[in-house]
Order: structure tokens, then C-alpha cells, then sequence
């Protein structure tokens, strides 16, 4: 099912996004296309709650609606691409600390992700440099909101 969603293989993409993605699965490990076809998602609102001693990336979590809360930002990242999906109902003071700004009104869809002075931006700042450090690529970050046709 994840594979048939995949950019390369749905009629609907721009045919040089089909054509690139095609290129790249057709050039990288197991290791790095499995992603691709099947992303991990993890919640980055609730990392204050993990301990110094945990592993740097959480479980990610099964891709269903059912792990999604309406007050959450999750990363869903596929080797190449982090979209960073923040629900409506998210407190902005947790913005604040991930992103630096408290609204998303005027937020670039295009992501640099800044580290900021509190524990919250520390460990998602952890969590993306490590998945760029596996994933051996820079992981271009998008926001994505719920209604956007992005989310």
C-alpha cells in the first residue's frame, strides 16, 4: 500500500519528480529506499519527556491517524525530505521553543531549523542531525499544516 503512494509510482506526480524518485530508488541500498517507500513518523512535541539516557531517535510511531493528537507536531521524514506536521491544535509556546515564532501565520514551508535556548529545541535539533547523519543526506525540512494541500 505505501509503495503504491509512493511519488514515483502515482499518476498524479509532475513527471520529473516520477523520474527523479525512479532514479534514486533505482541507485541507493535497501537501507536507505526503504524510507522512501515506507517513512517513519515521530512525535517531537512530547521529547522533553525522554530521558538524556534514551536513544537520540524515539520509536517511530505506526503511520495511522490513530497516533496523531490534534495538540501534536510530528516529523514524518523519508531519507530525503522531514515534513514536520503541526495539528491545529498545538500550544504556541511549544512553537515558540521548536521554531521561534508562536504562530503559523507567514511560517516558510521551508524549514532551517534553529536551536534555540531551551531543552525542547535541543532535542529536536538531536533528533533531525541524527537522522541526517543515518540517512547520509541533508533532509530538506517542510512544514506542513492540517488543510494545507502540503499537510
Amino acid at each position: 500500500s505505501a509503495l503504491t503512494k509512493s511519488i514515483g509510482l502515482r499518476n498524479d506526480g509532475r513527471l520529473d519528480d516520477r523520474s527523479y524518485w525512479v532514479s534514486i530508488v533505482s541507485s541507493v541500498s535497501v537501507s536507505l529506499a526503504v524510507p522512501l517507500v515506507f517513512p517513519r513518523m515521530i512525535a517531537l512535541h512530547d521529547l522533553t519527556s525522554r530521558d538524556d539516557e534514551d536513544p537520540l531517535i524515539p520509536n517511530p510511531l505506526t503511520l495511522n491517524s490513530e497516533n496523531i493528537q490534534d495538540n501534536g507536531i510530528y516529523l514524518l521524514e523519508n531519507g530525503e525530505d522531514g515534513f514536520i506536521h503541526v495539528r491545529n491544535a498545538v500550544n504556541p509556546a511549544t512553537l515558540e521553543q521548536i521554531f521561534g515564532f508562536s504562530s503559523l501565520a507567514g511560517a516558510p514551508n521551508l524549514l532551517v531549523l534553529e536551536q534555540f535556548d531551551n531543552v525542547l529545541s535541543r532535542k529536536v535539533n538531536e533528533v533531525v542531525n541524527e537522522i541526517r547523519r543515518q540517512r547520509c543526506s541533508y533532509l530538506r525540512l517542510r512544514l506542513c499544516q492540517k488543510g494545507d494541500p502540503s499537510g
